[in-house]
């Protein structure tokens, strides 16, 4: 979904058919992609005052992992930022590791 950064001291969006788009605390609003081209097309967007585009991230579903720091970095991490360490792949989740992290943190409801 497109995302529109507020211009400053605005709080939400109202377009001519009556959709109301209210702005979170970070100055931005989700809006559909219809109302995004609308955006684009009015002579605010035209201007680059309000933007209807969609966010872009940078980043990997997997990741390399840290054993010494306990922590996931980028897959492109060869050694850890933190330590220097080499880092490893990211394992798939396994199911004897939910038991292991229940029964060292004791389970819920049970004494």
């Amino acid at each position: 979904m497109p995302q529109v950064q507020l211009p400053v001291g605005c709080n939400s969006l109202k377009f001519a058919d009556g959709k109301e788009y209210y702005g979170k605390r970070s100055g931005h609003v989700t809006i559909s992609d219809d109302h995004a081209s609308q955006i684009a097309k009015s002579p605010n967007g035209q201007l680059g005052i309000v933007t209807g585009t969609a966010p872009q991230t940078i980043g990997t579903k997997a990741g390399m992992w840290c054993w010494d720091c306990k922590r996931l970095w980028q897959a492109w991490s060869k050694a850890c930022p933190k330590c220097g360490e080499p880092t490893t792949a990211e394992e798939p989740p396994r199911p004897e590791l939910k038991m292991s992290m229940a029964y060292y943190y004791g389970t819920p409801g049970l004494s």
